[in-house]
């Protein structure tokens, strides 16, 4: 966002007496169709003021990228007296990368998160529908049966079907805890739901 439309958001505030105090939340992710199409389904539903960014790249890259923009964006919102983004969630897959602890580490304070899908993002849109078998560890198998329950569409299978994932937030949660264990055997976010928990 240029200073320009910065300022005058803020002038336009002014005009009506207050400031809006709405959180604001930067979502990056590794995909460049599925995930911001599936993260701006309840964002636009719910008038949630979210920025995505589709950044292709291991998770450290996305860490980095995230990084940029919230130093960019900080600096700028302070200078004009807006509110910065109080939520950072980095989107990735584990698919063949092996720097997501590296990339962990690697988050500068406690606004950033790292939600890692296992082994794709269709996991989480197959739970809103079904909790995702336990047998389909490929990544193409994965998005095969997202393709046949119908929560995606497209060629590729790339689209998200938005009838089939709004209002099932609650479900895909309860589907996602049955098998969303870390890779070194701990609990890790749901997909999604802790981001949109936050919001």
């Amino acid at each position: 966002m240029s200073r320009q439309n910065l300022k005058r958001g803020r002038n336009a505030r002014r005009l009506h007496g207050r400031r809006s105090r709405r959180k604001r939340a930067l979502l990056v992710c590794g995909g460049e169709v599925t995930e911001p199409e599936y993260f701006r389904i309840p964002c636009k539903e719910k008038r949630w003021p979210l920025t995505v960014k589709s950044v292709v790249g291991s998770p450290q890259g996305l860490v980095n990228e995230a990084r940029k923009i919230v130093v960019s964006e900080d600096r700028l919102c302070i200078a004009d007296g807006m509110d910065t983004f109080e939520f950072i969630a980095i989107v990735t897959d584990v698919d063949d990368f092996h720097d997501h602890r590296v990339a962990t580490n690697a988050l500068p304070d406690s606004r950033f998160k790292l939600i890692i899908s296992n082994p794709c993002f269709e996991v989480w849109i197959i739970d809103h529908v079904e909790q995702y078998p336990a047998s389909i560890r490929r990544t193409r198998d994965a998005q095969i049966l997202a393709q046949r329950l119908g929560v995606t569409q497209g060629n590729r299978g790339e689209h998200v079907k938005a009838s089939s994932v709004v209002g099932r937030l609650s479900e895909a949660i309860v589907n996602a805890k049955a098998h969303n264990v870390h890779l070194a055997g701990r609990r890790s976010m749901l997909p999604g739901g802790a981001f949109i928990g936050y919001l």
